[in-house]
């Protein structure tokens, strides 16, 4: 099985990149490649066009091939795995107009994908990433190390619309708060939600935290697309404007779309636990000096004496 890890959906192969680290040189791209996602929503029986934009950044012509790979979320973070699956039927449904090109320089051309969706497509949802390669007739120039390699463009295909109600009762948020206790500001939380539904859904979480005295705060968290079956995870810092209080309550809502929202509330404590121990052991020990300290003091004398 191979598994490649993409988080901005990127797969650069970088040449020679340690040299140029080493020495501090600029480092130039072959290809600028807009967007990096695609997101569809496919009609059963129905031909649905996409335009992905390419441009030469050298000064000289450029070669590209492109192909499409199947592909599946392999962690909470949206990693990557290219394996066989279902996804492979969606795949071969997918034709890109040029498979192979040549950009003249600095030449900016849109490649036009084709996404041929059957009458009796069986899934739901459909993932895919489309490659670009980029590939050079003659040798670069050393001095100024290039980017040569993949640039990967997610394709995110829902077949139908997502129902929010549907989402919503077939989403769920497994892990939200920020621990029983925290000890200083900013404080560090972790949310992660399951999608259960059988399409991607956009989920945007928003958190409130409302202290025993004062204030609520209102924090906005980024938006993640979450396919289906699958978890994302959200963990990120905070930073309280009001850290004096000591109880604490965090209400997680994550939107699923049309005002549909699934929420969860969590407790904590903000409270400096380390300083604390550490002052109480102080008190303890002076506490124990004052009360022994004729013994302390004859034991000394006694030593110093020997």
């Amino acid at each position: 099985m191979k598994k490649i890890i993409i988080i901005l959906s990127f797969i650069l192969l970088f040449f020679p990149l340690s040299k140029a680290w080493a020495q501090n040189l600029p480092i130039r791209q072959t290809l600028r490649v807009t967007p990096i996602i695609i997101n569809a929503t496919l009609t059963p029986g129905k031909s649905s066009e996409y335009f992905v934009k390419v441009e030469n950044l050298l000064g000289e012509p450029l070669g590209i091939k492109t192909s499409v790979s199947p592909l599946n979320a392999s962690d909470e973070d949206n990693g990557i795995n290219f394996e066989a699956s279902e996804n492979n039927n969606f795949v071969s449904s997918i034709t890109v107009a040029d498979k192979e090109d040549i950009l003249q320089p600095k030449e900016i051309k849109d490649i036009k994908l084709i996404i041929n969706t059957s009458k009796d497509i069986k899934i739901d949802q459909g993932n895919a990433i489309l490659f670009i390669t980029p590939f050079v007739t003659r040798p670069l120039e050393t001095s100024t190390p290039t980017v040569v390699g993949k640039i990967g463009v997610l394709i995110l295909a829902n077949v139908g619309e997502v129902n929010p109600t549907d989402a919503k009762n077939k989403t769920k948020i497994i892990t939200a708060g920020f621990g029983f206790f925290a000890e200083k500001n900013p404080i560090k939380y972790a949310l992660r939600v399951q999608n259960n539904y059988s399409k991607i859904i956009s989920a945007k979480p928003f958190l409130k935290i409302k202290p025993l005295f004062g204030r609520e705060e209102d924090f906005e968290l980024v938006e993640k697309r979450i396919l289906s079956l699958q978890i994302r995870r959200w963990i990120d810092e905070i930073n309280l404007k009001q850290d004096k209080n000591i109880f604490y309550k965090a209400t997680f809502a994550v939107s699923v779309g049309s005002g549909e929202q699934i929420i969860k509330d969590s407790f904590f404590i903000l409270l400096p636990v380390k300083k604390i121990v550490l002052v109480i052991i102080s008190g303890l020990t002076l506490t124990y000096i004052l009360k022994f300290r004729k013994r302390i003091k004859k034991a000394i004398s006694t030593l110093i004496r020997k």
